[in-house]
């Protein structure tokens, strides 16, 4: 997982936050096994972790829609 051309590790630094993205592929059982590429602007970090969070569950959607 990359955000704004840097590591989710490095973007992040609080795990609480690392693990609200995270989380999301956890959820679904594709940590690991999909490449997230991110932008982020504005809003402060946990406004864009956030953002990520709910970015990556519509894309997951998408992916294998219900």
């Amino acid at each position: 997982i990359t955000v704004n051309g840097r590591p989710l590790e490095d973007y992040f630094g609080p795990l609480e936050l690392r693990n609200l993205i995270t989380g999301t592929l956890q959820a679904v059982g594709l940590e690991g096994a999909v490449d997230v590429s991110a932008d982020a602007q504005g809003g402060g970090v946990r406004g864009q972790a956030d953002a990520l969070r709910l970015g990556l569950s519509r894309a997951l959607i998408e992916l294998n829609p219900v």
